[in-house]
């Protein structure tokens, strides 16, 4: 009887978890990771045995951020070893193969949202365990097992997919159970909370999305028994890697773990898996190097630092023997819960829109598009470029002053190069921005931080303001919003608004600020 009462529960939790869950993804309040990644699984995994290149080609261009760091990975030696130089998304698929270009695409993907700004921190943490499971699994395709390490990428990546819908859309449940399981969350618990495990929820949910059967297929979970049958045919191999590189991921968030015990540990994992998998301790230090190579790569290539996610962190400190950090804790809401179905939400955590930021919002995107084409170009044109960034921010924030300044590669200064206002005439001969003196330049440059004052007078800010830029009989609203690459910040735009109106502007805008240099910065290295 207890049994069936068990049971019972278990089934009714797992009813309310799918319909919170299908409840989310049907809304406007899911976060860009969720709605980027079913669309982009849907669309090049559910059609890949049949997908034309002009398919794919117009499947990974809809994201146009994704597509150009797609393009600077593709043309790495890395991936493109004849050394031809790719200018284009068909000739990226003729190079490296249809499978590879699919890879690129969710791994960048999945990168993009574990550095996104705007997505909570457990959110950026499973992107992140879900990408190095991928890696993982690609990387034991490769060196361990006969199977497809495209493919298995695919298949491991996707195991953290319902964790991924469980953190954003029952964000309570999740954050509480994460702090009872202080050495990590196990199947038990996510069946105690939410009725069904995560790679259970996934399964659900991708059934009937025309994913590929071998795809779909390897989203079950595995026994002991299971697992140490592995190698009985190609399938069960599959979902075998796919388990196992999970798993792998997990041990490195390991509160318990360390430089001494991660290759035991990795080897004690191999052991419960069949002989296929198992481990020596040179494989598994090698596997560890690769994969922090290939994210040491994509960060490189697009701009995006793999420092902000503490998982990729210990991966780093693990294959270069140095302290490992803490493990990641959840201190605060994953992300805005959905209210269970027929209930009324009782409040935003993001305030409407009125309609002249809207109007504002709506020029930033036009330019990042417009940008996002030009960085694109075999030969980006960077006048074009900066005078766009300059245009779009002066008209779209009224600002009275907009001056860009470019690091110098000789000296480190940082001179302006372009601007609008009455101050460019006089800062472009006589202005030369030192990072290493005591202003709120430096501050702003060294940190990579955004500075939106709004009265450089106040006496804490005052004595790192220059009377050039903002006299000190005047308040006049500054904003100083550094444009960084993973090298460091390489420009600095420094803007005065006319009105207090032009600041709240600026602040109700800063998700489109960050994008749009976040575009402007795929140049950098070119200046670098």
């Amino acid at each position: 009887m207890n049994n069936e009462t068990d049971n019972a529960d278990a089934r009714a939790k797992a009813e309310q978890t799918l319909s919170r869950v299908r409840a989310g993804m049907e809304s406007q309040q899911q976060v860009p990771l969720v709605s980027q990644l079913v669309r982009l699984i849907k669309e090049i995994s559910g059609k890949a045995e049949k997908m034309s290149i002009d398919e794919l080609v117009e499947a990974i261009s809809a994201e146009p951020t994704t597509l150009v760091r797609v393009m600077a990975v593709a043309n790495s030696l890395a991936y493109n070893t004849s050394g031809g130089e790719v200018t284009s998304l068909h000739q990226a698929v003729l190079a490296i193969g249809f499978e590879r270009v699919r890879h690129l695409a969710i791994s960048i993907l999945l990168l993009e949202n574990a550095q996104s700004e705007f997505a909570a921190d457990a959110n950026r943490e499973l992107a992140g365990l879900a990408l190095v499971s991928g890696m993982i699994a690609t990387e034991m395709g490769r060196r361990v097992l006969p199977i497809d390490p495209d493919v298995a990428f695919v298949c491991a990546a996707l195991r953290s997919y319902g964790r991924m819908l469980m953190a954003t859309f029952m964000a309570e449940d999740y954050s509480s159970m994460l702090k009872l399981c202080s050495e990590g969350p196990t199947d038990e618990a996510f069946q105690a909370t939410f009725g069904l495990t995560p790679v259970g929820l996934g399964h659900e949910l991708l059934t009937g999305q025309q994913l590929p059967k071998m795809i779909l297929d390897s989203m079950v979970d595995m026994s002991q028994e299971t697992r140490k049958q592995a190698s009985q045919n190609p399938a069960s191999a599959l979902i075998a890697a796919a388990d196992f590189s999970l798993r792998m991921g997990e041990i490195l968030q390991s509160p318990k773990l360390t430089n001494d015990n991660f290759v035991p540990m990795v080897e004690a994992l191999s052991h419960q898996y069949d002989e296929s998998f198992l481990l020596t301790d040179m494989l598994v230090k090698e596997l560890v190097a690769r994969v922090n190579n290939t994210l040491a790569l994509f960060g490189a290539k697009t701009g995006l630092s793999p420092k902000s996610v503490v998982l990729f962190r210990r991966l780093d400190c693990v294959a270069n023997s140095r302290p490992i950090p803490p493990p990641f804790k959840t201190t605060r809401r994953t992300s805005v819960p959905v209210p269970p179905p027929g209930a009324t939400a009782v409040r935003k955590e993001i305030p409407e829109r009125d309609e002249l930021t809207i109007r504002a919002a709506k020029s930033l995107d036009d330019a990042i598009d417009v940008i996002t084409r030009l960085v694109g170009e075999p030969h980006p044109d960077l006048r074009r470029i900066f005078e766009l960034l300059i245009q779009t921010l002066h008209q779209t924030l009224d600002l009275s002053n907009c001056l860009l300044f470019i690091r110098q590669r000789q000296s480190g200064l940082f001179r302006l190069t372009r601007g609008i206002g009455p101050l460019l005439k006089f800062a472009h001969d006589t202005v030369a921005l030192d990072p290493t003196l005591s202003t709120v330049f430096s501050e702003a440059i060294n940190e990579a931080r955004d500075f939106f004052i709004r009265d450089p007078n106040e006496p804490a800010i005052r004595p790192s303001v220059p009377e050039w830029l903002c006299p000190p009989d005047q308040s006049i609203p500054l904003l100083l919003l550094p444009i960084k690459t993973r090298s460091g910040t390489f420009a600095l735009v420094c803007a005065t608004c006319v009105q207090t109106r032009g600041f709240d502007l600026a602040e109700k805008l800063q998700p489109e600020l960050r994008r749009l240099r976040n575009q402007v910065a795929m140049v950098g290295d070119i200046l670098a």
